[in-house]
């Protein structure tokens, strides 16, 4: 079929797409859930290394192991990025950001 459109393209040269597995650690859906639960109750907004910690600790990871901290916190900023703004809102303190429930 790419033969018909582009004669000259060499189709051995194109990579094949990625396959992207989910990770075992949330459910979809899970982690939002779990966050907005964290949020709600939190009496000051949280960085997104403190709000790594407590969906850890309900799931059963250790919170002590560096590099699944770093690997829940990206999962926690991208699920608090893609929010509405209606849910969360993000609190600006120079370089620093923190995180809370909207009101």
């Amino acid at each position: 079929m790419l033969r018909l459109y582009a004669p000259k393209v060499e189709s051995e040269a194109i990579a094949p797409k990625a396959v992207r597995r989910r990770n075992g650690w949330f459910r979809p859906g899970k982690l939002p859930r779990l966050l907005l639960d964290v949020l709600r109750t939190a009496p000051a907004p949280l960085s997104v290394k403190a709000l790594s910690v407590e969906p850890m600790k309900r799931r059963g990871l250790d919170p002590e192991d560096a590099r699944t901290v770093h690997r829940v916190g990206k999962m926690v900023h991208d699920c608090l990025a893609r929010q509405s703004a209606g849910l969360v809102e993000r609190v600006s303190d120079g370089k620093a950001a923190a995180w809370k429930a909207a009101q």
